[in-house]
């Protein structure tokens, strides 16, 4: 029931009214509004505080930020400055003649020159089976320079590096992911004598 004034009109009360009879019909999209806004609310508080405690934690473990150029592909362009991690690299190397430990040393000085932990590995020495899964978490930087061998081989230091990593990689316990995040480069040693089987 509304109050009529002389002139015909419901006055504010009926302005009112209206305005009200509007919104408790349209209930649904307003609901629907504040609920999708709190939702975008947490998500981003939520995202932001994971970032903020990914990089404390990262701190806290010694990790270093470096600034570096990103390089130039599709999505991305070289002006741009991206944060990158990096707690250390280990250079992985195989050698037969020693060339492969003189280019990880050579790499070694350069990276130690930036003030980034370095360490130097024979692959001879290393048992990838209890310490290679450490290395994708580990926030380095794993660098492997082999040298080939005879038909394509490893060479003599590396052969048990090789070997279990094919194993790995067929064997359903470690699983597809078993690696995944291990951060990497692969250079690989030769000779234009070996064309056939360079590296295979």
């Amino acid at each position: 029931m509304s109050l009529l004034f002389s002139d015909g009109s419901t006055g504010p009360w009926g302005f009112l009214q209206t305005h009200l009879m509007l919104l408790w019909l349209n209930r649904f999209y307003i609901y629907s509004c504040a609920a999708f806004g709190i939702t975008v609310w947490i998500y981003s508080h939520f995202i932001t505080g994971r970032k903020k405690h990914q990089a404390d934690t990262l701190a806290q473990n010694g990790v270093s930020p470096l600034t570096s150029k990103t390089l130039k592909n599709s999505t991305s362009d070289l002006s741009e400055d991206k944060e990158v991690f990096v707690s250390g690299v280990k250079i992985f190397y195989g050698s037969q003649t020693g060339t492969a430990k003189g280019f990880a040393s050579a790499l070694a000085e350069d990276i130690a020159s930036l003030g980034i932990s370095v360490e130097m590995i024979n692959m001879r020495d290393y048992d990838p089976d209890d310490h290679l899964v450490e290395e994708t978490t580990s926030g380095s930087i794993s660098v492997f320079l082999v040298a080939t061998y005879t038909d394509g081989l490893p060479p003599e230091s590396a052969e048990w590096f090789y070997k279990w990593l094919e194993e790995a990689s067929n064997d359903f316990r470690f699983g597809k992911t078993f690696l995944k995040g291990l951060r990497y480069a692969v250079f690989g040693l030769g000779n234009s004598v070996y064309s056939g089987h360079y590296n295979t």
